[in-house]
C-alpha cells in the first residue's frame, strides 16, 4: 500500500470509530489535509496542478470588484524537447522544479486557504500552476497586463541568474574531477556547462475581463504562440 492509501485507511478507521479519541481524531483531520493537498498539487513540481490552479482563479474573480484587474498567462519553457533529449528526462525535470519553484516566487505572495479554510502563510498576490508539460498558468491579482509582462521579464532574468550559479558550482566539480569522466561525459558536461543557462521561456498574458477566465486564457495562449513565432524568448501582451 502507498502512503496515500495508508492515510485514507486510517482516516476511514478513525471515522467508523465511536471511540476514537480527540488525538485520532485530530491525526485524521490532518489526514484529510494530506489527502486534500495531494489531490490539488502536481507531485513533480509541487505547484497547483491545472484543475486547482483554474479553481483558484475562479475563486479570486468571484471575490474581486469590477475595478480590480486580473491577468493570466501561459508560459513555455523554450526549446524543452532537446533539453530531455540531449541531457536526459532526469535533467529535465531538474528543470522543470527549478523553473517552477522561481516562478512561484515571482507569482505568489501569501496567505492561502486549506481544504477547512485555515488560512496559512501570507496572503496570495497570484498563483503558479502546471498547465501540462513543460507549460505553466499563471495568474495576477490587481494587475494590468503590462505589469505583469514586467514581472515575467524579472522573473527571466531572476532564472538566468540562478542557471549562472548553478552551471558555476557544476563546472568547479568538473574541473577538480575531469579524470574521473568519460571523454563522452566531458563531452555533454561541456555542453551542459554551455547551453543550460540559455534556458529561457515564451509567455503570452492577457487581461480577464468580465469574469470570463476562460476567454482570457485563450488569448494568452495565442500571444504565447505569437511569442513563439517571433523567435521565442519573450512576452507577448494579448491585445
Amino acid at each position: 500500500m502507498s502512503e496515500i492509501d495508508d492515510i485514507r485507511k486510517y482516516v476511514i478507521d478513525v471515522i467508523k470509530d465511536p471511540e476514537a479519541s480527540g488525538m485520532e481524531r485530530l491525526n485524521a483531520i490532518r489526514g484529510i489535509d494530506r489527502l486534500y493537498q495531494t489531490a490539488i498539487t502536481d507531485n513533480l513540481t509541487q505547484l497547483s496542478n491545472r484543475q486547482h490552479f483554474l479553481e483558484c482563479l475562479e475563486r479570486d474573480l468571484d471575490g474581486c470588484n469590477q475595478e480590480e484587474e486580473i491577468t493570466v498567462g501561459i508560459l513555455d519553457i523554450d526549446h524543452f524537447k532537446h533539453v530531455n533529449d540531449t541531457y536526459g528526462h532526469n535533467t529535465g525535470d531538474l528543470v522543470l522544479r527549478k523553473f517552477a519553484k522561481l516562478l512561484n516566487k515571482h507569482t505568489r505572495v501569501g496567505r492561502h486557504q486549506d481544504f477547512v479554510g485555515v488560512l496559512r502563510k501570507n496572503r496570495r498576490n497570484g498563483e503558479a500552476g502546471r498547465w501540462g508539460g513543460e507549460e505553466f498558468g499563471v495568474y495576477f491579482k490587481d494587475t494590468s497586463p503590462m505589469t505583469a509582462k514586467y514581472t515575467l521579464q524579472r522573473f527571466q532574468n531572476d532564472l538566468t541568474e540562478h542557471a549562472n550559479k548553478y552551471v558555476g558550482v557544476f563546472k568547479k566539480y568538473f574541473e577538480r574531477n575531469a579524470d574521473k569522466f568519460t571523454a563522452e561525459e566531458r563531452k555533454l558536461a561541456e555542453r551542459a556547462i554551455e547551453e543550460l543557462p540559455s534556458i529561457s521561456f515564451s509567455a503570452g498574458v492577457a487581461g480577464v475581463t468580465e469574469k470570463n477566465y476562460h476567454a482570457a486564457m485563450k488569448r494568452a495562449d495565442h500571444a504565447l504562440y505569437e511569442a513563439k513565432s517571433a523567435g521565442r524568448h519573450r512576452v507577448y501582451v494579448s491585445e
